[in-house]
């Protein structure tokens, strides 16, 4: 948004489990970060701009794995309607995604089923989607480089 704060509250600073096959992708393109250095930076190595990124980033992104176009921020209404669908617990989701159960409820209520969590969710992501990331990022960084 254009400057940098500390989180805006004590659930917004939040550990995010990953697949370990992501992990992997992750590290190998930021290597292990400082705690005082953004992780994902810019190509000029400044924090990553809310109002350029997806401009500059995700619409090619989008584009080359010839999706249907949707914002950004729909990744996060996907997480949360899969992790309860997948029977993740709505606390666990809304600690994960620094929301409120009721926010989760409200909205996202027809998803909710009892048992599982939001590591076992991360997980089974994992096991079953990783190949298709994988050959996602191979192709795209052959077509465009880091996306």
């Amino acid at each position: 948004m254009g400057h940098e704060s500390a989180p805006k509250t004590r659930a917004s600073d939040r550990t995010i489990s990953l697949a370990p096959e992501l992990r992997e992708i992750l590290r190998a393109h930021v290597g292990d970060a400082a705690p005082d250095r953004f992780l994902l930076v810019n190509q000029a190595g400044g924090p990553v701009n809310q109002r350029h990124w997806p401009r500059e980033y995700w619409r090619p992104c989008i584009d080359a794995l010839e999706l249907r176009w949707r914002k950004f921020y729909a990744t996060r209404h996907t997480f949360i309607s899969l992790a309860l669908s997948e029977g993740a617990d709505v606390y666990g989701v809304a600690k994960y995604c620094g929301t409120s159960v009721a926010m989760i409820e409200r909205h996202y209520g027809k998803y909710t089923h009892r048992g599982g969590g939001v590591a076992a969710f991360v997980n089974k992501i994992g096991e079953a989607k990783t190949q298709r990331l994988v050959e996602s990022l191979r192709f795209l960084e052959k077509k465009h480089g880091n996306c």
